[in-house]
């Protein structure tokens, strides 16, 4: 949509891809994306839903960061001078002729500072794992971020995890996208090197050839007060040929740029949630009623562009945190721009776990049971066991059970078993043991 028609510019915020890892996300944690120390038990076996759970909140946390981060040009606080005019923050990297084009080390530590705000809301302090039966005790959080040809985020938390009367620390995590941030920057650099030859023009024919050669689009939105907020679409910043889109803005020594007393109106966008595989709905309204247009700036849906009608059903893979900018316009150069959050989400069930039935068994007898269990969502996952029966053996990754009974163990035992999913959702079940 975006190739075709380049002169009606659709902009988005590349997607959050997912909230809590799948299958192939463990796969590539387990070889790709994480380092820890262990001591004292398995790390790869009893807190390795853990270990994969801190890296799909630092996976997902960076997707977000560099989304946010993009969207308000660089910045997760942004500095004076800035303008508020769309319902965000967007720094002015161009102010009466000043340069105020943040450095990449200023955005690095942006992006650092927001995944340290928003890892915790994500692991929300481990609730559900605290609920089966785990303890923490969680260190001070810091953080590195490297933007270049990838992008690479560093963590130290030391945490230390106790369940039972077995302990692990583990500490160091990180995440690489293949995300080539330094072909963004770059085509700032150049556009801060051609607006400083004529600090009271926007580049337009610059632009426009830059756009075609380095395969990217672009667009103005003209704002009061001598104001043009800039947004660039670059295209294959990665393999998967991701996208992303970054905004900022000028002021120049003009008259007044829009003298017409008509202007457009967007209505306040409140922040919205759908559902994958559920129709959503909603009206985006402008303030007026003849000739206005809309268009929107995400590949989720077309906004309609008579009514403003939005109107389309998520997928699976859409699930994330959405920033979408909406734009009115009217024949007369009147426009109005508006950013709608929206959060698209599942509703992760827990796992099923069939009935255990109770079992009699003689000293030195070898029990073997291999728990039933599935999950409708089709998550990995895990299996704990808590038992009085110290040689009682779990293996948490299959759900197979081991134990032979020594004598002085006779007696009645009850064992409770743990199913979590990787989104953390767990089934409880008990069943007795009697011991001969």
């Amino acid at each position: 949509m975006w190739r075709n028609n380049k002169a009606q510019i659709t902009l988005f915020i590349i997607i959050v891809i997912i909230v809590i890892i799948a299958v192939s996300l463990i796969l590539y944690v387990n070889s790709e994306t994480s380092r820890s120390s262990e001591s004292n038990f398995d790390i790869l076996s009893d807190v390795q839903p853990i270990k994969i759970y801190i890296n799909s909140c630092l996976e997902k946390t960076t997707e977000d960061a560099l989304q946010f981060i993009s969207l308000q040009g660089g910045y997760y606080d942004v500095m004076d001078p800035k303008t508020d005019e769309i319902g965000i923050s967007i720094p002015y990297h161009y102010f009466y002729g000043e340069n105020y084009l943040p450095d990449k080390s200023l955005i690095e530590n942006e992006f650092s500072n927001y995944v340290k705000n928003k890892l915790n809301l994500c692991l929300n302090n481990f609730e559900n794992f605290r609920n089966a039966g785990f303890e923490f005790d969680i260190g001070d959080l810091s953080i590195k971020t490297t933007l270049g040809n990838k992008i690479l985020v560093e963590i130290n938390y030391p945490i230390k995890i106790t369940k039972q009367d077995s302990v692990t620390s583990i500490e160091n995590f990180y995440v690489r996208k293949d995300i080539n941030f330094d072909r963004l920057y770059n085509f700032l650099l150049n556009f801060e090197k051609e607006h400083n030859k004529n600090p009271d023009y926007v580049p337009i024919g610059y632009l426009s050839l830059l756009a075609y050669k380095k395969d990217f689009v672009y667009d103005l939105t003209y704002m009061s007060d001598n104001s043009v907020m800039y947004s660039f679409l670059i295209y294959n910043l990665s393999k998967e040929d991701e996208s992303l889109l970054f905004n900022f803005a000028a002021k120049y020594n003009w008259s007044e740029i829009n003298p017409n007393k008509n202007i457009v109106a967007i209505e306040p966008i409140p922040s919205k949630t759908a559902y994958p595989d559920y129709e959503f709905k909603y009206q985006v309204n402008a303030n007026k009623d003849l000739n206005v247009k809309f268009s929107d700036y995400s590949h989720l849906f077309k906004i309609n562009e008579n009514t403003g009608l939005i109107n389309f059903t998520p997928q699976k893979e859409d699930e994330g945190t959405h920033f979408i900018m909406i734009r009115a316009f009217d024949n007369d150069g009147n426009e109005d721009t508006k950013i709608m959050e929206l959060n698209i989400i599942s509703e992760n069930e827990p796992p099923n776990v069939e009935n255990i039935k109770d079992a009699e068994i003689n000293i030195g007898e070898v029990f073997n049971y291999i728990i039933n269990a599935s999950d409708p969502d089709k998550d990995t996952l895990f299996f704990y066991a808590e038992s009085s029966l110290a040689n009682f053996n779990l293996n948490p990754l299959t759900g197979d059970i081991t134990f032979i009974p020594q004598e002085g163990q006779q007696g009645n035992y009850t064992i409770t078993i743990i199913v979590i999913d990787t989104h953390v959702e767990l089934t409880i079940t008990n069943f007795n043991i009697e011991i001969k």
